[in-house]
């Protein structure tokens, strides 16, 4: 052991994470470090080791001044492969070039906002395991462009600290499932949507009436109207979510006849049957000309993913009774003002309702809590 390596080994021995909090803990460690390894930025991302999935954003400490603001789309997670996948490297402390090139770095948004601003160009990465050889999570070290790559000495000290670092964490709690970043964006989705099998095609006319649809299409609706018939008798073969998403569509239209001869509309739902998650796509097949009954409306049907143990994670979550109820009829595709009718509340409590779970979920809008759920289960390949 070197007398650096020992002099830092005795330093983080010292820190107590049950006194300090994981914030401050990381700042005595990283200022350790900074004495025997220099760098500009660290960024440490906390892993559940039983799931290995990243808890909440990375902690960051920037050579003792406040980072630069960042959001979860730059934070510089997705620069780096997922954690099973550097653990298979079976090396605790390895250089970020060996993940990515000049070229695709220079094209992700974190080099964009944040690594280019900084001139930070190297890295490495730390692996942090606990006494039984689980990922706590991992550290990145960042260094300036003008002051050269991390050299073997750097790689070997960080190495035979990780399990100290790891040891340590240890004994700082696990955050609840809720607190997992779940957000899933809008190219995911479409990812996960291309990986479905033939969707359901439904076709309506001006008037909501049924043109076509095909048998899976038909299947699903008829499914759907025995347990939430249209509210309108004259579309009493739809089911709410479709006759809902029909007259958003008509809306959405008309709100936006200018904006159609340069965009094509579209509106989406998210619906959980019988445990499988379905989107509806509506889309507009012809545009609307002077004849009111040439606009006709296309709906997809498109299966996203099946197996879906919704209950189980409403049930995980502290959530009350009363929100739990309110989740479900959101992700059934109901408005405030259906899932005021089914619970025989007031449409001002539903809105008091979502914003607590919101809240709860750390959302911010009533799409994130459908994400939060569906991320839960959706598949990862």
């Amino acid at each position: 052991m070197k007398s650096g390596q020992k002099r830092l080994a005795a330093r983080l021995k010292k820190l107590n994470p049950d006194d300090l909090g994981i914030d401050f803990f990381f700042n005595e460690i990283f200022s350790a470090i900074q004495r025997e390894v220099p760098f500009r930025a660290g960024w440490f991302f906390q892993t559940n080791p039983e799931t290995l999935q990243l808890i909440q954003s990375p902690l960051q400490i920037w050579n003792g001044v406040a980072p630069p603001e960042t959001n979860g789309s730059n934070s510089g997670s997705s620069l780096f492969p997922p954690v099973r996948q550097l653990l298979q490297r079976g090396t605790l402390c390895l250089r970020g070039g060996e993940w990515w090139t000049p070229s695709n770095r220079a094209s992700h948004p974190a080099y964009q906002t944040v690594l280019k601003q900084n001139q930070l160009h190297f890295a490495l990465i730390l692996i942090l395991l606990d006494g039984e050889k689980k990922c706590r999570g991992y550290i990145t070290f960042w260094k300036e462009k003008n002051k050269g790559d991390f050299d073997e000495a750097d790689l070997e000290t960080l190495s035979f600290i990780s399990p100290i670092i790891g040891a340590q964490l240890e004994r700082i709690p696990v955050p609840q499932k809720s607190s997992i970043v779940s957000e899933i964006s809008e190219e995911e989705l479409h990812k996960l949507v291309r990986r479905r099998a033939q969707p359901g095609i439904l076709i309506l006319n001006q008037d909501g009436h049924i043109l076509y649809v095909n048998h899976d299409a038909k299947n699903l609706l008829d499914a759907l109207t025995a347990k939430s018939p249209s509210p309108s008798p004259q579309h009493g073969s739809l089911p709410q979510i479709v006759y809902h998403l029909y007259t958003q569509f008509k809306e959405t239209i008309r709100k936006g006849q200018d904006a159609i001869k340069s965009e094509m509309p579209t509106v989406n739902r998210v619906c959980i049957h019988e445990g499988i998650v379905f989107l509806f796509r509506g889309l507009l097949l012809q545009k609307q000309g002077s004849n009111r009954d040439t606009m006709h409306i296309m709906i997809l049907i498109e299966k996203v993913s099946q197996g879906v143990r919704i209950d189980q994670f409403v049930e995980s979550t502290n959530l009350t009774k009363r929100e739990q109820a309110v989740v479900r009829l959101l992700l059934e595709g109901k408005t405030n003002k259906e899932v005021a009718s089914c619970m025989s509340i007031g449409e001002y409590t539903v809105k008091d309702h979502v914003k607590r779970i919101m809240k709860k979920l750390n959302v911010t809008t009533r799409a994130g809590i459908v994400a939060k759920i569906l991320h839960q289960h959706l598949p990862t390949h």
